[in-house]
């Protein structure tokens, strides 16, 4: 299980085997995982409904999030039981990668403080999936301390 996070706006799946799907409604252990995640780390607060979907083993997905320079955020994701590998990175609106995790430590998480205010591009790629599709789950969290 994997763990990343970010505030997002739209977005596309890429590679051939990609699949996006928004989880049903009701009790959903992906965002619990999340919920769970967050509270142990103390401090922080969901800036917007994370970004659930699923994706077979090598697809990826991206979104854009809107982020304001100097802010501290942390970028959370987790994944389903059947998922093993998750990795998240961040692009700035020109292309070039902001900051990356990948599966380490079981639960990868992204702090990030941007340089500059706008959109940047967030990545998932579904590196380690035993049955296609796996779950994923991807939130943005803001420093609780540094409300604006």
């Amino acid at each position: 299980m994997g763990v990343l996070a970010l505030a997002l706006c739209g977005g596309a799946a890429r590679g051939a085997a990609a699949q996006l799907s928004v989880q049903p409604s009701g009790p959903d252990p992906l965002r619990a995982q999340l919920d769970s995640v967050s509270a142990r780390a103390g401090g922080l607060r969901l800036l917007r409904e994370p970004w659930m979907g699923a994706l077979d083993e090598g697809a990826r997905a991206d979104r854009w999030v809107r982020l304001r320079a100097g802010q501290r955020y942390t970028l959370l994701g987790v994944c389903d039981l059947d998922c093993s590998g998750l990795e998240l990175r961040m692009f700035d609106a020109a292309g070039a990668e902001v900051a990356h995790a990948a599966d380490t430590a079981d639960l990868p998480i992204i702090p990030v403080v941007p340089a500059r205010s706008g959109r940047y591009r967030l990545r998932v790629t579904m590196l380690r999936c035993v049955a296609a599709p796996c779950g994923f789950g991807v939130g943005v969290y803001a420093d609780a301390a540094r409300r604006r």
